[in-house]
């Protein structure tokens, strides 16, 4: 996976997160584990209906992790170090089709409230994150779509720079964590531009949002074909 995918593909999770997060009262739909958390907080301070919701999103995303493993395919077949592409195909048409069907019901109803609907094309959403997630697995390197853990590796490596090496780490995943030459500090930045702008656009436009995101998808998509030779 090309480097500029990577960071694209942060700057894309932080985005959806906070589309939802502002839009449908704090939802997740990258970070579905803080979910959690917030159904938590609501139900101890009384929690409508709609906090309910948010547990489905745990679900759905490992339905949706699932997908992804089974789109990539099976690993015994004859080596296609770029199937991955697949999956980032197949999250581009999600978020295309969340951003159109809000879009135009936005259009219809002259609202970016659409009720139910919001909540069913967040799920999708969560989908679309957790085949982002799935690339993971295949594809080793630093995470895009949560960034706790690009954060501690940052941390840590600043830590053991400052005090002289003194910080021990397994160096098994002190290999892994960036073959692809990504700086952290760039990757962490994208996503929380991601987030800065979402939170900018989510009030006006709700999941409509999501167009933005699809829009760098399909360009990311038709990059990594034209690069690979697809």
């Amino acid at each position: 996976m090309k480097k500029s995918t990577r960071l694209a593909l942060s700057f894309v999770a932080g985005f959806c997160d906070t589309v939802t997060f502002v839009h449908l009262s704090g939802l997740f739909v990258a970070h579905v584990t803080g979910n959690f958390v917030v159904f938590a907080a609501a139900i101890a301070q009384g929690a409508e209906s709609e906090a309910y919701i948010k547990l489905l999103t745990f679900p759905v995303f490992i339905v949706a992790v699932m997908l992804g493993a089974w789109v990539y395919g099976k690993p015994s077949q004859s080596q296609q170090p770029h199937r991955y592409i697949r999956l980032l195909s197949l999250m581009t048409l999600l978020l295309i089709v969340i951003g159109m069907v809000a879009a135009l019901l936005k259009v219809q109803q002259g609202s970016i409230h659409l009720g139910i609907i919001d909540y069913v094309l967040a799920m999708v959403l969560v989908g679309a994150m957790g085949v982002q997630n799935s690339i993971h697995y295949f594809v080793p390197g630093p995470m895009t779509t949560v960034m706790t853990g690009n954060v501690m590796q940052l941390t840590a490596t600043f830590t053991r720079k400052l005090t002289g090496n003194t910080v021990t780490q397994h160096p098994k995943p002190e290999t892994k964590a960036q073959p692809s030459g990504v700086n952290p500090i760039i990757l962490i930045s994208l996503f929380v531009l991601g987030c800065a702008l979402a939170a900018l656009v989510a009030g006006e436009y709700g999941m409509s949002s999501i167009l933005v995101p699809a829009g760098i998808m399909i360009l990311i998509v038709i990059k990594e074909k034209l690069s690979n030779g697809n």
